[in-house]
């Protein structure tokens, strides 16, 4: 069984067909997860628990583009990443980074506390969170991600600092 149809069962929802133009997408913000086209393909844009959690549609990374947002766009181009996690102007000496420009956003809260994004190592993606202070890499597809996040089989701080995921998920689709 793969991570939609877990997400599905999971989440209570029956997948849908949803069509996107991915050459025109893939375009404007370079390549683009498989894992997150088949979130997108099968559900469209999701929003969990009222917009705590929300993925966008392709349409948001046209809007976004890479690292569109004033918080990452001031903040310090490379960060250094250790075990996992990424501290802006902390070093480790690990000589992995996460680059600002490799980044993509994906999902998010309403509110704007935290986001989401890809980055592409060549030929290999990876999930970023971050509250914009501290960022937690995860090495894995945005489909497996989120699955395993709302399954409660990884730690994400920025989410779980604020007591999410719970039990239960009200969704809705855009």
């Amino acid at each position: 069984m793969g991570y939609i149809e877990k997400l599905s069962h999971l989440l209570g929802v029956n997948p849908a067909s949803w069509s996107y133009a991915w050459g025109a997408i893939e375009e404007a913000v370079g390549a683009v997860p498989s894992g997150y086209k088949t979130i997108v393909e099968n559900f469209g844009g999701l929003d969990l628990d009222g917009g705590f959690f929300r993925v966008g549609t392709p349409e948001f990374l046209n809007a976004i583009g890479r690292s569109g947002s004033p918080e990452i766009i001031d903040s310090m181009r490379m960060v250094e990443v250790c075990d996992g996690y990424g501290v802006a102007l902390e070093e480790c000496g690990s000589g992995e980074y996460i680059d600002h420009f490799r980044l993509v956003d994906w999902a998010g809260s309403e509110a704007g506390n935290f986001a989401f994004h890809w980055e592409c190592l060549k030929s290999e993606y990876r999930v970023v969170a971050t509250d914009y202070h501290e960022y937690y890499v995860y090495s894995m597809e945005p489909d497996e991600f989120l699955f395993k996040l709302l399954n409660r089989e990884i730690e994400c701080p920025p989410l779980n600092d604020e007591g999410w995921p719970g039990e239960t998920f009200d969704v809705e689709f855009f």
